[in-house]
């Protein structure tokens, strides 16, 4: 069954400003922006409010079955639902995300997650960013792109993004981290960072948010 609607993938290694680019291209565009770290953050709330060892894969495979995941746009925002309950003021605590980071390598969350995104996919214009989009959640993507930038890129942005939030960090450290993040998303087992035959490569080192969201616009045809 072809899709009548379109889709556009964007992956990327960690920093490279997926997110703030998926959302300023859909404004652009009039597409819904589906945030996927926000699904797996969601779940990983789930195991966080249970008390639940969330590093443990075989407790999280016990409970992924009690997980109802829902995903509302509502006001052009996206909403995010836990068992009914809307939760997306809660996401961003620090718990969260830590959780987050290790049950979205387990493959029975990865399979909720995927199975709610084509969901998505299949009734409306969305752009959808991550990893693994092009290549495993809409490999029939109309237009698939990979977004980089150098570790030392993405390391100034994350520290510029630290200090005017008002934290302190230190450029090597963060460096460090990226570099880090970086091994872990290309060699993990389960749906690793790869980018497709078919993806249009964007390295953003020498550009800024609105020319990387230009230039993937001219690469779309509406």
């Amino acid at each position: 069954m072809v899709n009548k609607f379109i889709n556009i993938a964007i992956d990327g290694p960690a920093g490279s400003g997926k997110s703030t680019i998926a959302k300023k291209l859909s404004e652009k565009l009039g597409f819904f922006h589906l945030n996927t770290g926000s699904m797996y953050r969601t779940m990983a709330l789930y195991f966080v409010e249970k008390n639940l060892d969330f590093e443990n894969e075989e407790v999280v495979k016990n409970n992924a079955q009690n997980i109802l995941l829902e995903v509302k746009f509502e006001n052009g925002e996206q909403s995010d639902y836990l068992n009914g309950k809307y939760v997306t003021p809660l996401l961003r605590e620090e718990k969260v995300t830590y959780a987050s980071s290790f049950i979205s390598q387990f493959a029975c969350i990865r399979e909720i997650a995927v199975k709610q995104q084509q969901s998505v996919a299949s009734r409306m214009n969305v752009i959808m960013e991550g990893r693994d989009i092009g290549a495993k959640v809409l490999p029939n993507a109309n237009y698939k792109f990979f977004l980089t930038a150098s570790p030392e890129e993405r390391a100034r942005r994350r520290l510029n993004q630290i200090i005017s939030s008002g934290g302190t960090a230190e450029y090597d450290e963060v460096l460090n981290e990226i570099k880090q993040r970086d091994e872990r998303d290309l060699n993990r087992e389960i749906s690793p960072l790869v980018q497709t035959k078919d993806a249009i490569l964007v390295d953003s080192d020498n550009m800024n948010v609105e020319q990387v969201v230009e230039y993937m616009i001219t690469k779309i045809n509406l």
